[in-house]
């Protein structure tokens, strides 16, 4: 890294381990040194807005993605009295779509029941817009 001239930050940087269960468990080491420094392993770790866990399952990224479109819902619902109706739309279009789509990718290939989770915010959300 000196090579480069770049500098490790010790309070961001986080390693995980990926893999199945069965294979996650079964190392035993609870850190890794890098660059002279001691870094824990985690069980998810955040790059970019999205939270990947040690068997990418998602639940991480999509608790947090929930939580935040339901944040975002009702804080509109606050102050949606002084909206017109089209304002109201695209308030609810702009923020909870574009938290939804991005890094949407990533959700390629999960079960339905994971996916369901995101469908009730994205219906919430439409059921937001139509009052």
């Amino acid at each position: 890294m000196n090579a480069n001239k770049l500098k490790l930050n010790h309070d961001k940087t986080e390693v995980i381990v990926i893999g199945t269960p069965a294979n996650v468990s079964a190392i035993k080491t609870h850190s890794v040194e890098l660059c002279g420094e001691l870094i824990n392993i985690t069980s998810s770790v955040r790059n970019l807005g999205a939270h990947l866990d040690s068997d990418l399952s998602m639940n991480q990224h999509i608790l947090q993605l929930r939580k935040t479109c339901y944040l975002e819902l009702r804080r509109i619902a606050q102050i949606q009295q002084y909206l017109t109706v089209e304002s109201a739309n695209r308030l609810v279009c702009s923020t909870i779509n574009s938290r939804l789509d991005y890094c949407n990718s990533l959700l390629a290939g999960l079960p339905e029941v994971t996916l369901k989770k995101l469908q009730q915010v994205q219906n919430n959300a439409a059921r937001h817009k139509n009052t």
